[in-house]
């Protein structure tokens, strides 16, 4: 299986993102797939960060979120003050596969 990671700002995170945001749509076919970042990695940190783009998978095998597709073995702690669009991003979910409750990571209308 081939995975491919698309995020609205960087594909694949394995270090920091700060103070930054990211407006453009990003989809993908059996990918990882986020407003912000499509694969946060076990050494991806964000913060202070925020998406307002579309997001879309066009299979089940796809992990779609709002702010994060997949996010990898990161901790709670890794997310400070970011945010995504529920409504221009299509998902009510922030992080499509992994730490899926990240109360640091706030749905915004």
């Amino acid at each position: 299986m081939l995975w491919r990671d698309a995020g609205g700002l960087v594909g694949d995170n394995e270090d920091a993102i700060e103070n930054s945001y990211a407006r453009g749509d990003a989809s993908g076919f059996n990918a990882n797939v986020g407003g912000l970042v499509g694969f946060n990695g076990t050494t991806g940190t964000i913060q202070s960060s925020y998406s307002t783009g579309y997001v879309s998978g066009d299979d089940i095998a796809s992990h779609v979120g709002g702010f994060s597709g997949d996010n990898e073995n990161s901790t709670l702690t890794d997310f400070v003050a970011d945010y995504w669009d529920k409504t221009t991003s299509g998902t009510n979910t922030a992080i499509g596969y992994g730490t899926d409750s990240v109360p640091q990571v706030t749905g915004k209308k």
